[in-house]
């Protein structure tokens, strides 16, 4: 419980720049972090603890030159990198874009003649994730890869939504080199789920992923469940907490992670600002005050 290290990535120039989220390879020598608001992906050395160029040298190429990130928007302008995935064999990551419906798959794989460049970009369509991609994970057999994607942007009127569900699309990728080539546009399977699906997470199981929904809290936790070569939604559970008059509640769930035992599922809330609702306003009770927390559920799976 020590830190050893704090290493700056991203631009200092680029306003409200922060990593938003990392990835590790599957022999912890890499990691790979998203930088939304400059539209790049670091690389950080794990080892030496320090950032990587992405790129080697070349003195005829003056771009490569320098300390590089790998730059998403000289493929897709705009480019808002959030979420990302690696693979289970560390070749490729999958990056999941914060407003458009697109998820870019990067070539990671050292001895690759197209390395830390852009070997794909899965459009998900409009239809599908209008507001863009959220969370991104792997089943723990890793061939599948699930993308959530929701219909209701996080802090807009609710009055904006009109029932309309959100999405979780599901890739099969058993072969991950067709698809780099070309293979496999639309997603193997499309689940319409609840309004705002944001945080996945695998099991232990290869048959059971699990989800949150951080604007809907009666349905904030949800279990998918594989059956023969299909996945369906399988059941919820709710976030509420006692009276709507106390200030403690576990609300807006943006991230979870389930125990190896399947024992527990911790739920991250982040507990959006409601002013006058006990559970969402920290002013109402100032003895009290509400706030963000973990949400703790107990034997999830039975």
């Amino acid at each position: 419980n020590e830190l050893v290290a704090t290493i700056p990535v991203g631009d200092p120039a680029v306003p409200f720049e922060c990593p938003e989220d990392t990835a590790a390879t599957g022999d912890n020598s890499r990691v790979y972090v998203t930088l939304r608001y400059s539209g790049a992906v670091a690389v950080v050395d794990a080892v030496a603890l320090q950032q990587l160029d992405a790129y080697a040298d070349d003195a005829d190429d003056p771009a490569t030159l320098g300390l590089n990130v790998i730059d998403l928007r000289a493929v897709v302008p705009g480019a808002e990198p959030y979420e990302v995935a690696i693979g289970p064999d560390s070749r490729y990551a999958y990056v999941g874009d914060y407003r458009q419906p697109l998820v870019y798959m990067l070539d990671i794989d050292p001895a690759s003649p197209t390395y830390h460049t852009v070997v794909r970009t899965l459009n998900l369509g409009t239809d599908l994730a209008a507001n863009g991609c959220r969370d991104l994970a792997f089943d723990s057999d890793g061939r599948y890869l699930f993308v959530a994607a929701p219909a209701l942007e996080r802090f807009a009127p609710l009055a904006n939504y009109w029932g309309q569900p959100g999405t979780i699309m599901i890739y099969d990728l058993a072969d991950q080199d067709a698809v780099a080539g070309g293979a496999l546009e639309p997603p193997t399977q499309v689940l319409r789920v609840g309004r705002s699906p944001v945080g996945l997470s695998a099991t232990t199981r290869a048959d059971l992923m699990v989800y949150t929904d951080d604007e809907y809290d009666p349905g904030g936790f949800a279990i998918l469940r594989k059956v023969g070569d299909l996945w369906e939604y399988h059941e919820h559970v709710g976030l509420q907490l006692g009276s709507q008059y106390d200030s403690l509640d576990v609300n807006n769930a943006v991230d979870v992670v389930v125990t190896a035992d399947l024992r527990y599922a911790f739920i991250a809330a982040a507990n959006t600002y409601i002013r006058g609702v006990y559970s969402h306003d920290p002013y109402l009770n100032p003895y009290l005050p509400a706030g963000g927390n973990v949400g703790i559920i107990r034997d999830p799976f039975l």
